[in-house]
């Protein structure tokens, strides 16, 4: 290759300290979402939250290029696909718990865009988005 995956990581490296707080630290407010904001299902604890999303367009890039960024960022890489089972039904719950576990969420670009279309999420919690082949 060209290197591109080298240069997506070095821009990922440079911005992952983005992506390091807890998206539900010691939130004592309400949201419009859930009353008991704070509780780990709502994800407003911290509105200013940030996460790395790496898009491919196929299943097997998915495992393959979260290999490439566990051995290289050394922070907590998720991967999805249609191989998860049934994630195209995932519920807010369940994607939050996965926004709150990893700092890179390497997925299928149709998922991505399901997650924005659904408002599961929001771009502003988007600190670098790779677009890959």
């Amino acid at each position: 290759g060209t290197g591109k995956t080298y240069v997506a990581v070095l821009l990922i490296k440079h911005y992952i300290h983005q992506t390091l707080t807890d998206p539900w630290k010691e939130w004592k407010g309400y949201c419009k979402d859930n009353l008991n904001c704070g509780n780990n299902i709502c994800g407003c604890g911290d509105r200013n939250w940030k996460r790395t999303f790496f898009l491919v367009n196929n299943k097997p890039l998915v495992k393959q290029q979260k290999g490439v960024l566990i051995r290289h960022t050394g922070v907590s890489v998720g991967g999805y696909s249609g191989d998860n089972t049934g994630i195209d039904n995932w519920e807010r719950e369940s994607w939050f718990n996965e926004f709150k576990q990893h700092q890179i969420l390497i997925m299928t670009t149709e998922l991505f865009k399901n997650l924005l279309e659904t408002g599961i999420l929001h771009t502003r919690h988007v600190n670098v988005l790779v677009l890959d082949e």
